[in-house]
Parts: C-alpha cells; sequence; structure tokens
C-alpha cells in the first residue's frame, strides 16, 4: 500500500483504491486472499481452515474478505488467536459481518477498507488488541468497540482517507506517531479516563474532524498542519494539547473551530508562539489555554471568536495580541469564562457582544478552611474594548489596566474582583453588585478625593502590573472597615494614616495575595481596645505606624506580617495553620513596644521569625509553644547581627515540650523568662525535683545563637546543640547537654547533669568574648573535643570550668584541643600559671593528650595536672626584631622595641599592644610596617623616572633633527623622494617634499621649537623590603635648537611636571610639583655614528601624608619638603637604512644626583618620624634598537616607529635615617632598587600637519620583575 503522503495525496488516493479493487478481483502474487465463507459446523473461529474459502488459515501478509453481498448467513465471525494480516475487505452491501477479536488476542493488521454503505464493527473482548503491522490505513466507515481492549499503532501512522470515518472505543490508545485525516474525513476517540495519548504530527485536510470523547487528554508534540474548515470536539472533560507549530497547507485563509457536544465542556490547549496559519480561531462551549505569548498566529490578520460557553486559561504570564470578539451569533446574551493560574493579557480589540456578556472569572481560589485569598491568576484587559454591557461574575480577579481605553457600553461587578486601573477621571461606568469588589490603584484612587475605606466590596491593588519598579504610593487617608483585600504583584505604599474599625466585630481581617507587599507608614490606630488584626494570604503587610504603638491583639495566620515603627501591644498568635507558613517580621524602632508585658505570644510549628531590624525586645507575661513537638524558625536575610529578646515565661505545666530552635547565621534569640513547670514552683514539697515534673527540652539547629537562662528559676529540660551556638545563663538549668560537632554550647549557668560534647566546642562565659565559669553537677566529657577559654591579659580575669557534686563525677578531657583566646592588650609575663578546669574528684580525671592553640603569635600555651586542677603556663617571647621580615623591618622593628621595654602610654601603648596580640608573623610585618616613613624616601624613585623619561624625549628630538640634518646634506629637497630619508617620526618635521627655496632656507640656518606633553604611569608591587605605589606624572617639555654646522646640533630645554604617588592599602600620599632646565646636543662622527648628550638641573616641592592606622590609632603624619636633582645623558647609536626602512641600534648611559632636605612629620604625635637629610643617586644603562618605516595612506604621509632595549640600575640607593619624634634610637630605611633590571618597548607614530608641522605620539614601557613604568606622549613640531 502507498503512504498517504502531505505532498500527493490525490494520487495516494487513486492508487489505495485501484490496489483494493485488485485485491478484491483474486489477490495477489504475493499474499493469498482468503474469503470468509463459515462452512464450518458451530462455530465461527478464524483458526478453523472450513471457514476459509482456501480451506487455510490465515497467515502473514494475506489478505482477508467479507464478501456480504454474496452470503448473508455467515455473519459471524471470530478471531481466536494472534493473526497478522496485509487488509481487511469488506465487500459492498449492506448485510455486515459480526467480526470479533477475541479476549487476551491479537489482530494485526495494515488497512481496512469497507466498501458497504454502513459502518462496520470490529468488536473487542476485554484485552483484545487491534494492532497496527504498517502505516494503517482506513478506507470506509471502521468502528472498532473496545471498551476493555487497545488499539496499539506501533509507532506507525495512523490514515484515514477521503471521506472515511474511524471511531474507536478502546481502554488504551498505545504508540501512536502521526494521525492524517483525509478531504471530509473524521476520527473519534474514546479512551479510557485519566489517561493521556502521546502522538507526534497531525494533518488535517480540508473539513476534516477530530473527536476526543471522555475525560483523558491528547498531545501532539509535532506539528500540526490544517487546512481551510478543521474541526475539533471535545466531549466530556477532554483534552486536546498542540505542542508543535500549527501550519496551513495552503495560502488560503482556514478556520479552526474547537466546541464541545455532549458532557462537559472540552480543553485546548496552544502552545507553540511560532504559529504560522492564518485564519481565525473559533470557540463553542470550549476553553482554550494559551501556554505562550501570541500562540494564534498573525496577529494582525487572526482572530479569536468566542462563542456562549467558551472560555480562555493561561499557563504563566502569557500575551494575547490578536483582536477578540465575544459574540454569541445568535442575537443573544452569552457567557464566557476565564480561569487556572497565571496572568492572561489580552492587548488587541476586544469586541462584547451588543447583547451582552458575562464573565465567569474562576482564576481566584478560596481556602476550603477560611477563605483565605490565593490569587492564582488574572484577566488583563489592555486593549480597546467596544461593545455591550460586561457584567463580572464567579470569584476571580479581572484587570482594566492602565492605558485600556474602555469603550464598550459599561461594566458591572457581581461577584469576583475588577482591577480598575484606569485613570481616576476616566469616564467609563463601573457599577457594583452583589458581592462583587473593585479594587482601586493609586492611578485610578483620586489622591484629592479625601479618606478611602476599604470593606468587602472595595480593595486595592497595584498599578500598571507589566511594568517594573512602579511607585505604588497611595497618600490618602485609609479607613478599613472589617476588612481590607490587596491584589497585584508589586509593593503598595500606604502614606497616610489609617483607623482600623472593626464594626464592634472584633476583627480586622488583611487579605494579601501573591507575593505583593503592603507597607503602611502612617499612624495606625484600632478604634475598638479589645480588636484583633488578622493576617491571611502569602503576601507581606507591614504595620509601620508612625507615631503610636498599635493596641490590638495580633494573629498570623499565614504569609508574613511586619511589626515596624512604634510596635504593637497586645496577645500576639503566629498560627501557620493555612495553606502559607506564617511569618512574623520583627522590624520595630529601638525601644518600641513589641507585645506587652501583660500580654502574651504564642509561637506554631513550622512559624518562621524574620529579624528584620536590630535590638528587637517582645515583651510578654507567657510565651505559649504550641504542640508538644515542632520547629521554630528564624531567619535573617541580611549579612548583619540581629539580635531579639523574648521576655516572657515558657511553661510546661499541661504537657512535655520538645522544640527545636532553627536560627540563621548573624541571628542571635535571647530567652530570658522562666521555662520551667510551674507546678514545681507552686509544690511546697521541700524534696520536690525538676524531673519529676514536666520538662521542656530544646534542640538547637542553624548557625545563629539562642541564649537561654534568668536569675529567677532554673531551667528544667535537657539540651541538644546540633548547630550553631546556645549560651545558658542566669540559674542555669537540670537537664543534660549534649553537643554536636561543629556546635558550641557555653555560658555561666550550672549544668545540673551531664555535660558531653561529641566533638563540639565548650565555650564557658555568659557569652562570645565574654569571661565566666561554668559549673557541672555531673559528668563532664569532653573527650576528643574543643574547649576556647578567654583570658584578659589585662586583669589576669579567665574563663573556667568547674565540676563539682559527689566523687563519682568524672571529668574527661582527654584528647581535647583547648584554644586560649587571649583579650585585652596581649601582653602577658612568661611561666604565668591559670586554673581552667577544676574536677570533682583528682582520680576521675583524665587529662592526657591535650593540645593548644591560642591567637596570638609570640605566646604560646602548655598545660598540666595538678591533683584536681587542670592549669595553662605562659612561654612568651615578644622578639619583635626576629619577627622582623628583612633589613627595613628589622631596623623599624628594633626601634619600637624600645617602646616595649619602657612605660609607655597613648599611642604607642595602643602601637605595642597592636603587635603584641599579632596572630601572624606576616599580621606582625603588615602592622609595624604602617610606621615605616618609606613614602617620604620614595620620592627619589619618582624623580629618577621623571628624568629618564624627559630624557628619553629629548633623545628622540634630536633623532628627528640628526637623521634631517643628514639627508639634506646629501640631497636636495628638489630630486629627493622622501621614503629614502624619512626613516625616524621626528624626521618628518623636516623631510617634506617642498619647495627648493624652502630647503635652501633651511641648509643655511636650522631653528626650531618644539613640545611636547607626556604622562608616565608607574606600577610598583610591594615586596619585602619596599612599599608598593602606584605613581602618576604629567610633564610638559619645551625646547628650541638649531644647526651649528653639518655634524652639530645644540638645544635648550624646560619642563615643568606634576606627580602623584598612591601607596598601596592607602598607606600614604604624595604629591610632588618639579620644574628643570638642561642642554642638549647631538653630533655625528661618521655620516652613520652619533653621540647624543642631555645635562639637567631640577628642582622639586614634595607633600606627603601617611596615614598610620594600627590598632585604635588613626593618624595623619603630613610633612613638606624641597629636593633637588641633576643629571648627564650619553648616548651612541648606528644608523642604517633601506629603502623606507631604517634600524638604529642604540646605547645610553645617565646619572643622576638626588638631595632632599631634613624632614621632621607633623600630626602624628611621637608615632611621627625625624628624617635626616637624604642624598642618593642613580646610575642607569640601557642598550636596544629602534625600527622606523616610511608609509603613505589617502596622501598623507605616516612614519610608525617601534623600539626594544634592556635597562640596568647599577648603584643601589643610600638608607635613609630616621628616628621616631622624642626618641634617640635610630632605625633606617633602604628603598631599594626601582626595576634594577627592566626590559623596555616603544610603539609611535608621526603624521605631517602642514609643511612645517608634524603631531606624534608614542607608547613607552618599562617592565621589571617588581613592577611597570607606562608614558604616553603626544607631541607637537614647529619648523620656522
Amino acid at each position: 500500500m502507498g503512504r498517504f503522503t502531505k505532498h500527493s495525496r490525490g494520487v495516494t488516493l487513486t492508487t489505495t483504491a485501484l490496489i483494493t479493487a485488485w485485491f478484491c478481483m483474486g489477490g495477489s502474487s504475493f499474499a493469498d486472499t482468503l474469503e470468509w465463507n463459515n462452512d464450518a459446523a458451530g462455530n465461527h473461529n478464524w483458526s478453523d481452515e472450513e471457514n476459509w474459502n482456501t480451506d487455510e488459515t490465515p497467515s502473514t501478509g494475506d489478505v482477508i474478505r467479507f464478501d456480504t453481498t454474496q452470503n448473508s448467513t455467515y455473519n459471524e465471525s471470530f478471531v481466536d488467536g494472534n493473526f497478522d494480516i496485509d487488509n481487511l475487505v469488506f465487500g459492498p452491501g449492506t448485510n455486515l459481518v459480526d467480526l470479533t477479536v477475541g479476549s487476551g488476542n491479537t489482530l494485526t493488521i495494515d488497512n481496512i477498507s469497507n466498501s458497504s454503505d454502513n459502518a462496520q464493527t470490529i468488536k473487542g473482548e476485554s484485552g483484545a488488541t487491534l494492532k497496527a503491522g504498517d502505516d494503517l490505513v482506513i478506507n470506509g466507515d471502521i468502528i472498532f468497540d473496545a471498551a476493555d481492549g487497545d488499539l496499539d499503532l506501533a509507532n506507525h501512522t495512523l490514515d484515514i482517507r477521503n471521506t472515511s470515518s474511524l471511531v474507536v472505543d478502546v481502554d488504551n490508545l498505545d504508540n501512536v506517531k502521526d494521525i492524517e485525516l483525509g478531504n471530509g474525513s473524521s476520527l473519534s476517540l474514546k479512551v479510557g479516563d485519566d489517561s493521556t495519548v502521546t502522538a507526534t504530527e497531525l494533518d488535517m485536510s480540508d473539513n476534516a474532524t477530530l473527536k476526543l470523547d471522555g475525560d483523558y487528554r491528547m498531545r501532539f508534540s509535532g506539528e500540526v498542519e490544517v487546512e481551510e474548515n478543521s474541526t475539533f470536539i471535545l466531549d466530556n472533560d477532554a483534552e486536546l494539547v498542540l505542542d508543535g507549530q500549527i501550519t496551513e497547507d495552503e495560502s488560503t485563509d482556514i478556520e479552526m473551530t474547537f466546541k464541545s457536544e455532549n458532557g462537559a465542556r472540552g480543553t485546548v490547549y496552544i502552545n507553540n508562539s511560532n504559529n504560522s496559519y492564518n485564519g481565525d480561531v473559533i470557540l463553542e462551549n470550549t476553553k482554550l489555554v494559551i501556554g505562550n505569548d501570541n500562540v494564534l498566529g498573525d496577529v494582525d490578520d487572526n482572530d479569536l471568536i468566542i462563542r456562549d460557553g467558551g472560555g480562555l486559561a493561561t499557563t504563566g504570564d502569557n500575551e494575547l495580541e490578536n483582536d477578540v470578539t465575544v459574540d454569541s451569533g445568535d442575537g443573544s446574551a452569552m457567557t464566557m469564562t476565564y480561569d487556572d493560574d497565571g496572568e492572561l493579557e489580552l492587548s488587541g480589540d476586544v469586541a462584547f457582544d451588543a447583547d451582552g456578556v458575562t464573565l465567569n472569572n474562576r482564576s481566584l481560589d478560596n481556602d476550603e478552611d477560611d477563605s483565605n485569598i490565593e490569587q492564582n491568576g488574572t484577566l488583563i484587559l489592555s486593549g480597546t474594548t467596544s461593545g455591550g454591557a460586561l457584567t463580572i461574575t464567579g470569584n476571580g480577579v479581572t484587570r482594566f489596566e492602565a492605558g485600556m481605553t474602555a469603550a464598550h457600553a459599561s461594566t458591572d461587578v457581581n461577584s469576583g474582583v475588577l482591577v480598575n486601573d484606569l485613570d481616576h477621571d476616566d469616564a467609563h461606568a463601573i457599577t457594583q453588585s452583589g458581592t462583587g469588589m473593585v479594587a482601586l490603584t493609586d492611578n485610578s484612587l483620586d489622591a484629592t478625593s479625601g479618606a478611602y475605606t476599604l470593606d468587602a466590596t472595595h480593595g486595592l491593588a497595584s498599578s500598571n502590573s507589566k511594568e517594573a519598579d512602579v511607585d505604588n504610593v497611595i497618600t490618602n487617608e485609609i479607613i478599613v472597615d472589617q476588612t481590607a483585600s490587596f491584589f497585584g504583584d508589586d509593593a503598595i505604599t500606604l502614606s497616610g494614616d489609617a483607623t482600623l474599625d472593626d464594626g464592634a466585630g472584633s476583627t480586622v481581617e488583611f487579605d494579601v495575595v501573591n507575593d505583593m507587599k503592603v507597607i503602611m507608614n502612617g499612624n495606625i490606630v484600632y478604634t475598638n481596645a479589645n480588636g484583633e488584626i488578622i493576617k491571611k494570604g502569602e503576601g507581606e503587610l507591614q504595620l509601620n505606624s508612625s507615631t503610636d504603638a498599635i493596641v490590638a491583639d495580633l494573629t498570623v495566620n499565614e504569609g508574613e506580617l511586619q511589626i515596624g515603627g512604634a510596635g504593637l501591644i497586645g496577645d500576639i498568635v503566629i498560627k501557620d495553620e493555612d495553606k502559607y507558613d506564617a511569618t512574623l517580621i520583627l522590624g520595630a524602632n529601638e525601644g518600641a513596644t513589641i507585645g506587652g508585658a501583660a500580654n502574651s505570644i504564642t509561637i506554631n510549628n513550622g512559624s518562621v521569625i524574620d529579624l528584620a531590624a536590630d535590638n528587637q525586645i517582645v515583651s510578654s507575661g507567657t510565651i505559649n509553644l504550641e504542640d508538644t513537638a515542632g520547629t521554630i524558625k528564624f531567619i535573617n536575610d541580611d549579612e548583619v547581627e540581629r539580635h531579639v529578646t523574648f521576655e516572657g515565661d515558657i511553661d510546661a505545666s499541661s504537657d512535655p515540650i520538645n522544640k527545636t530552635f532553627d536560627i540563621d547565621e548573624n541571628s542571635n534569640v535571647v530567652l530570658s523568662g522562666q521555662i520551667i513547670d510551674t507546678n514545681y514552683l507552686a509544690s511546697a514539697d521541700p524534696n520536690k525535683k525538676i524531673e519529676d515534673f514536666n520538662v521542656i527540652n530544646f534542640t538547637k539547629t542553624g548557625q545563629g545563637t539562642l541564649t537561654i537562662g534568668n536569675d529567677t528559676t532554673v531551667y528544667g529540660g535537657n539540651l541538644s546543640v546540633n548547630a550553631g551556638e546556645l549560651y545558658l545563663n542566669g540559674q542555669g538549668m537540670e537537664g543534660d547537654v549534649n553537643v554536636s560537632s561543629g556546635a558550641t554550647f557555653g555560658g555561666i549557668g550550672l549544668v545540673d547533669g551531664n555535660l558531653t560534647l561529641n566533638g563540639g566546642l565548650h565555650d564557658p562565659g555568659s557569652a562570645e568574648d565574654q569571661i565566666g565559669t561554668q559549673r557541672i553537677d555531673g559528668n563532664y566529657n569532653a573527650s576528643n573535643s574543643l574547649i576556647e577559654i578567654d583570658l584578659d591579659s589585662d586583669t589576669d580575669q579567665h574563663d573556667k570550668i568547674e565540676v563539682i557534686g559527689g566523687d563519682d563525677h568524672t571529668t574527661n578531657i582527654s584528647g581535647a584541643r583547648i584554644y586560649v583566646d587571649v583579650l585585652g592588650d596581649g601582653t602577658l609575663e612568661d611561666g604565668d600559671e591559670y586554673t581552667i578546669i577544676k574536677a570533682a574528684d583528682e582520680d576521675e580525671f583524665e587529662a592526657g593528650g591535650v593540645t593548644f592553640d591560642d591567637n596570638l603569635y609570640f605566646v604560646t600555651f602548655t598545660g598540666e595536672v595538678d591533683d584536681d586542677e587542670y592549669k595553662i603556663i605562659v612561654n612568651a617571647q615578644y622578639d619583635y626584631e626576629g619577627t622582623a621580615q628583612g633589613d627595613n623591618t628589622s631596623s623599624l622593628a628594633n626601634s619600637v622595641n624600645e617602646w616595649f621595654t619602657d612605660d609607655v602610654d597613648g599611642d604607642r601603648k595602643e602601637v605595642i599592644d597592636t603587635l603584641n596580640i599579632s596572630s601572624s608573623q606576616k599580621i606582625f610585618n603588615d602592622e609595624i610596617k604602617k610606621l615605616s616613613p618609606a613614602p617620604l624616601a620614595l620620592s627619589a624613585s619618582t624623580a629618577f623616572e621623571s628624568i629618564s623619561s624627559q630624557s628619553n624625549h629629548v633623545a628622540g628630538r634630536m633623532a628627528g633633527l640628526r637623521t634631517g640634518t643628514g639627508a639634506f646634506i646629501h640631497q636636495t629637497a628638489s630630486n629627493s623622494n622622501i621614503s629614502d630619508f624619512a626613516d625616524d617620526p621626528d624626521t618628518l618635521a623636516l623631510a617634506i617634499d617642498t619647495p627648493t627655496e624652502i630647503a635652501d632656507w633651511f641648509n643655511q640656518k636650522d631653528y626650531a621649537v618644539w613640545g611636547n606633553i607626556n604622562g608616565v604611569y608607574s606600577n610598583q608591587d610591594t615586596t619585602q623590603d619596599r612599599l608598593g605605589y602606584q605613581g602618576y606624572t604629567a610633564n610638559v617639555i619645551l625646547g628650541a635648537d638649531t644647526k651649528v654646522n653639518e655634524n652639530l646640533i645644540l638645544g635648550v630645554l624646560g619642563s615643568f611636571g606634576q606627580s602623584k604617588v598612591d601607596f598601596n592599602d592607602d598607606i600614604a600620599q604624595t604629591d610632588i610639583t618639579s620644574i628643570r632646565s638642561g642642554v642638549y646636543g647631538s653630533y655625528y662622527l661618521t655620516p652613520n655614528i652619533y653621540f647624543d648628550s642631555i645635562a639637567s638641573l631640577g628642582y622639586n616641592w614634595n607633600e606627603s601624608t601617611r596615614n598610620i592606622e594600627i590598632g585604635d590609632v588613626d593618624s595623619e603624619a603630613d610633612s613638606e619638603f624641597t629636593s633637588f636633582d641633576a643629571s648627564l645623558y650619553t648616548g651612541v647609536g648606528y644608523e642604517m637604512k633601506l629603502g623606507s626602512f631604517s634600524f638604529v641600534p642604540n646605547a645610553w648611559i645617565q646619572y643622576t644626583y638626588y638631595s632632599q632636605e631634613e624632614i621632621t612629620e607633623e600630626g602624628a604625635g611621637n608615632i611621627g618620624t625625624n628624617i635626616d637629610e637624604y642624598n642618593t643617586n642613580s646610575l642607569r644603562t640601557q642598550i636596544g634598537a629602534k625600527f622606523t618605516r616610511f608609509m603613505e595612506y589617502k596622501g598623507r604621509p605616516f612614519v610608525p616607529e617601534f623600539s626594544i632595549g634592556w635597562a640596568h640600575e647599577w648603584l643601589e640607593p643610600y638608607d635613609m635615617d630616621a628616628t621616631f619624634i622624642g626618641d634617640d634610637t635610630p632605625f633606617t630605611y633602604n628603598p631599594g632598587i626601582t626595576n634594577e633590571d627592566a626590559y623596555l618597548l616603544g610603539l609611535g607614530v608621526t603624521t605631517l600637519l602642514n609643511e612645517r608641522t608634524s603631531f606624534f605620539t608614542k607608547y613607552d614601557g618599562e617592565f621589571g620583575d617588581d613592577g611597570s613604568v607606562h608614558g604616553l606622549t603626544l607631541g607637537l613640531k614647529v619648523k620656522f
């Protein structure tokens, strides 16, 4: 059989008909044709060969024929086994056979043809299967009736030909590939409930019909091709999902109709945003679910037509730009629906039936328990509407978006919610009837209209739902009459005052949907002294009363509620009994009241408390921990420390309590009230024991801190610290403590029970870094665990652990690691001893294998057992000079060490304390280097860099003059080629194709002035002996020169420079202003060998500020001083030319002398320095080469240049001698060599602006082991 294809449908149909006829006439030479004659006596089985005309049973590839015109007596045929045939043919006539596939049997077939005038039924008993052996082709009308059987297409195509039909009623439809429906053909599929049928492609020819019947889903993942009128019937809750692209086979417009005829209406999902068909979509009593933006093809040509009972829904937030017509088509009013999750925006034109439309919006869910609002979705109208009246019903949210043109007759909100975001002066008529609610926005609410009342029919919503970061601020005074509902996705700020009126009903309810936030910043007053605020909905409500605390009870059913501003006085309940977690956000002003001493706070399991502000105090008489077991979570979304204290008592008189406190990092929760069974307190029995009453067991999780205990009563219960920190203070507890690895337990409260560290940390003291003693009246087991001891070097106070009680109480610290945290100035006496642990019985004391760690570099500790005590012994060696790294730091440390031996105070004492508490050698060196006057010595390095840069620019100037002079010695301008002598960028100022008279004038006398602006950036790394810095220098160099004779050029120069040096880590800043003058000359020894020489003198004004920040010292050491420099430069080179290229190997040597006056720093007191007069020098050499080439672009000459080299500094700088102000002990500082060896790189280009003027730019880079120097030059040369 030929495949039914999209591109040869007519030919294929004809071929199929011929083949069918050929089989009817006598079969083929490749397979037998068997005709059913039902000759077997007493049965109708296919397995009985007597029932076939060939006296053979069917075999693979056979054609089975039922000729109903020849015999009307064999109307029964039973497939009693598994058969695999090619074709099943029913002849013409009206006497159809009763064909049944037996239970558990499979009939595999490729083609079914029915020439009868009536539909042929193939029945299937329970478990029967009709299976496709190849693409299953249907000709004529066929019914497969097997409600308890299966149709298995075996990943083949189901092909239903022209005007044919197939009706399928099966339990399972399996392995579908593609479905193709010919012109006028139809397919009806009824499949078992709650099943999903998956196929790939769907091809619908003209007037084809696909019907899904039943509560199941059919999904097409591939392309859906339609022609002209295609009908989809979805009955009895059937769902059709079209994931692939919808296309049209021809260029003519098509029409797709989705309708429901029987039972509950069906649903079609269209999910592809790249649909490319042209035509309309019609919904008749069927729901369309929009799965993406603009799924209905061309937004300009394709319309959506919704008939009575039609409806819309969306998955996610999507937009439909197509025009929509809502019209019954029969001249009567109609109803449409909207439901499901997500927001659907209709941004095209929407035309409502002139006879009226009722929109039944069902997008809002109501909680089954207490009707809390949950806004699952919204239908948004943002285009232009027209037509008749719109009535809104249901319980959903409809939105008139800002910018919408509401031109339909009117809108009545009978039920549900309408968010009116139209401008407040829009004339569109909106009325309310029944229970309908209209929610205004800051766009539709007139700010000048006075107070706005929120009640059961009036709400508020955020504006501009599709825009981000909209400023929704409502300034009107707000009155809440028993209930307030808020809708949208953004935050709304109510800046006016608010009055809460419960109408003597005792409650005011706030419903805040979704993720929106409502911020009430005005003063909030509750009119009923005994009222209650109830928070519902997933969103957040902030009660930030500006002036007065709100006086009302508060219940948070779900979502988030913040007590901010002036706070709230009343009972507080965090229920967490509804769909969303209940969160109480503590964000009140510091000192504001939350709760109240006469009130209670009730916290249910699963409740969340958010610490949004620091130092929050929740005062209450009692804290009710509802349910005997569960978790309470404390969160902190910020990275800053937050503290909250709950002052109420926790009572276990009714039942034992087992609670987990899960506390986020940076969160500190304090339970300062009594935590006990109050029956214990009331008992007069002198022998009473806490363990005989109800206990409160706490488990601590999370990385935050929990502190419990008070000075009045003993806490009764056990503690398990699984993570973070828990501190026990006050009177302590009766019970056991278990600490997990990675967790911390501490405090000063008595542990009347066993304390077991399972690899965890014990930190005695009332809080971290607070000294105290913790007693354990029980066994103490810190084996292979951690103990932290705080030791104050100023007071000699320290943490201590005491195990008390009977002799049977054991103490085990074997294998423990003790960390000693030294507080104070860090100065301890070598050999001092401190008792940190006292055991109840020395015979029950194990202390072997203890190791130590601490926070100081100069101090270590050892330990020893002395009877029933464990002591730590100090080993203190404050060796500053030996700890310092590098000669400069060692010399400085030696001087500072004198302060340690003296009785110093003030800044020097703070410096010593800071150095003593260094935790590592690196930290010590980093701190002591902050005292170094290094920036005052590094001014010389900046001067050397500036002088070197100046010499480079002057040498470049001489190269241009020198090369130009040499060229003109041998050639005249009238017959010379510029490419023969333009071998240097500077040459272009001279080497131009000028008139003869200019060249003659030039040969007679060559005077020129020149100038350039250059910048130098230096970046030097910090080394062991030198402070890193970034230097910025800007220079202006001016010069004038002349050709004395054919071999000699002489000139004079002057420069002005400004330098700024920023030292790493903001240690110091130095500003330098410099002037220099000098002479220069160039001489040709031979036509190729030249000598250059430059001599200059410079004067510098220096201003420096050192920032000395060590410990609590924060001083600035300021100084102003002058310096002098003198420099001599000599260079030699050899010029070689090859056409337009030149190559010049060269070498130079430069000597510089630098001297700065004596310096005394001001502003830093006795940690400032006196610097002796400082002299140093530099001898620097370089070898390298320069390459240039003449080029021309669009008639303009250009000369690029490239240079490389290697430089070396030969002289070490001298030491700078200094003392601290008021000291006699000197120290030295040597700045070291900056870039002792460096690679040099230069890039530049020069171009001619006119006959006498050239412009050039150049980059010079110097790259050494410790840093780099970069120079950029812009220059102009003018000849006259």
